[in-house]
């Protein structure tokens, strides 16, 4: 499609005006799991309903020739890196388009056979719609990635919704007051809209992202739904987080949650709590007290609430996080080791979650359970994003520092630090500090050549930052001292 209007254009051309209002319905629902959309098809040459291939529709989002044409922009960054992240993210989109096929096909079979009602139909058909959205979002953000988001495009395809919802009845029915019918209809339009808005936070256009949720949420506002402005805020609210506006996550996330609440969205709810936790931890002790004394009645709502559970292990690592925050180690231990049994239990894959084994691991008083958690939180982002993506190179940098050998720590994070500088420039300060740690290790190790190389490494990237002139100063002296320019 030349652009998502086109593609909106074509999404509402066979749509029944009932199928539209159903979109307004469930759509909360299925945005809260990061969904996104587009269409089915019902066609007859005799008055017998049968169900069409939905080849020729979804080739235009995701063929052969788009297939073509993305896997050669992802090499054209010039990045070696692409290497690995091409054939993971073209895989991922092939499996996706096969499966959205064969869900779409499926839908339309049992209800054409009778299996399924009128009603389920549209349900199942709304979900997949939001979720061929986002496929065509992801794919038209993949398409002008450049080389410094490179690692965002492993990102948008594991963020793109689990088709496993749309068959979940249970979990489509929604019991929240439909729109109005004159603005039934723009509520679902300004739901597709977010869905191109979140793919952008994702795909790390951040002031784009920024700007389109504001003017979404004046639009929102304007339609007066209030189950809408929740979503919005809740979008707007991680936006602002990810570009460290604490105050103004803060704020869009306490409205929110409270919004979504009163209208029974209570997982989006728990979700933008759980965010707002995060957000006012950066804001001083009193603001985190303020966030925490909710917490109580976010636990009970989670306990009971069926589908919850994303929410709840979120809930529970951001508040742990907020007591570390406050030198509280002994307050956060039992929270996330909560939330890991939860994660566990569940069988929760969402890679923002891998970092309750990491948080876990940081204040654990056993040696062998820190080795064990950051080598589990390694196994788990390489899992989902790559061998090579950052965080992945985080955490493992991070398990090196739970090493006992000193010789090990210093073989494991020295390629690490050397893969940073080569495939990751932007990851400037995690270099720098890879590095600084590198060499004092080397320095304990006797090896000083090799303890002023990593440290003529820091001085190389740190430059005139002034906010690496303390590191800058131990690095000149070292190497200074190195040269024989001081006595030891």
């Amino acid at each position: 499609f030349e652009s998502m209007d086109t593609l909106l254009t074509e999404l509402g051309r066979d749509r029944q005006r009932n199928r539209r209002r159903a979109l307004a319905a469930v759509a909360a629902l299925t945005l809260s799991l990061g969904s996104a959309a587009v269409a089915w098809r019902l066609g007859s040459a005799d008055e017998t309903p049968r169900c069409e291939s939905t080849t020729p529709l979804l080739a235009q989002i995701w063929g052969a020739e788009r297939r073509s044409a993305l896997e050669a922009s992802l090499h054209a960054t010039g990045r070696s890196y692409a290497d690995e992240v091409a054939p993971r993210v073209l895989a991922e989109l092939d499996r996706y388009a096969e499966d959205w096929t064969a869900m779409q096909r499926d839908a339309c079979e049992r209800h054409v056979q009778s299996i399924e009602s009128d009603a389920t139909y549209d349900l199942r058909s709304t979900c997949l719609d939001v979720s061929k959205r986002a496929l065509a979002s992801t794919v038209s953000a993949l398409e002008g990635i450049d080389a410094k988001h490179l690692p965002n495009a492993v990102e948008l395809v594991e963020a793109l919704p689990k088709l496993d919802a749309c068959a979940d009845l249970e979990a489509l029915t929604t019991k929240v007051a439909l729109p109005d019918p004159e603005v039934a209809a723009a509520v679902a339009d300004e739901r597709l809209v977010l869905v191109d808005l979140s793919t952008l936070r994702v795909a790390g256009k951040d002031q784009e992202a920024l700007a389109g949720l504001g003017e979404s949420l004046i639009r929102a506002r304007a339609l007066a739904y209030p189950p809408l402005i929740a979503e919005v805020l809740l979008a707007l609210g991680r936006a602002q987080l990810d570009t460290n506006r604490f105050p103004e996550a803060a704020e869009s996330l306490r409205e929110g949650a409270l919004l979504a609440f009163e209208v029974g969205l209570d997982v989006l709810g728990l979700e933008a709590l759980a965010r707002l936790i995060n957000a006012e931890s950066h804001l001083g002790a009193e603001q985190t007290r303020t966030s925490l004394a909710y917490l109580p009645f976010a636990e009970a709502l989670s306990r009971r609430h069926p589908r919850a559970d994303f929410a709840r292990a979120l809930l529970l690592n951001n508040t742990g996080t907020a007591h570390l925050a406050g030198g509280e180690r002994e307050r956060a231990k039992p929270l996330f080791r909560e939330a890991l049994a939860l994660i566990e239990g569940a069988g929760l894959d969402q890679p923002e979650l891998s970092f309750v084994p990491l948080n876990l691991a940081s204040i654990s008083d056993d040696p062998a359970e820190r080795r064990a958690l950051s080598q589990r939180a390694v196994g788990e982002f390489e899992a989902k994003l790559g061998a090579g993506h950052p965080k992945t190179l985080r955490a493992r940098y991070l398990h090196t520092h739970n090493l006992d050998d000193a010789a090990e720590a210093e073989r494991e994070r020295t390629p690490i630090c050397e893969r940073l500088v080569r495939e990751h420039p932007e990851e400037r300060i995690l270099s720098i500090e890879c590095f600084y740690t590198l060499a004092y290790l080397r320095d304990e190790l006797g090896d000083t050549r090799g303890a002023a190389a990593a440290f003529e490494q820091v001085l190389a990237l740190a430059g005139d930052d002034p906010n690496t002139a303390d590191l800058r100063a131990v690095a000149e002296g070292y190497a200074a001292l190195e040269r024989g320019e001081l006595e030891r």
